[in-house]
């Protein structure tokens, strides 16, 4: 339990701890009803938005030279051709090095939605 008397002697608060706490009472009080609508609103809300975000495929490659990439886009090229009904938003790609090895390693993304 707090000491009231404690901030109400500092001067810190202009209103003591109850009344602080009574707002937040009769805000729960009065719109207690609407608070279970916006809960079942914001389950809703969460379950529509992960149904609409986008999906993403990866693909890897570990090559020594990965400055062609044919190998990878021979692979999301056969990968989009089984894919008929998707729409594709963005593409993105990551090369990196390993030193001392000379191997690169590719990562291509491709973001995509449902077309169904």
């Amino acid at each position: 339990m707090l000491n009231t008397n404690y901030y109400e002697a500092l001067g810190v608060l202009p209103f003591t701890v109850e009344q602080f706490y009574g707002v937040f009472r009769e805000y729960n009080t009065t719109l207690w009803p609407a608070q279970i609508v916006l809960l079942v609103l914001a389950v809703v809300a969460v379950a529509l938005s992960f149904r609409l975000l986008l999906k993403g495929k990866g693909f890897f490659s570990l090559a020594t030279n990965v400055a062609n990439g044919s190998e990878v886009e021979s692979t999301i090229n056969d990968w989009l051709a089984s894919q008929p009904s998707i729409r594709v938003s963005q593409v993105q790609q990551s090369v990196s090095g390993v030193s001392g090895i000379g191997d690169q390693f590719l990562y291509v993304t491709v973001w995509y939605e449902q077309t169904d």
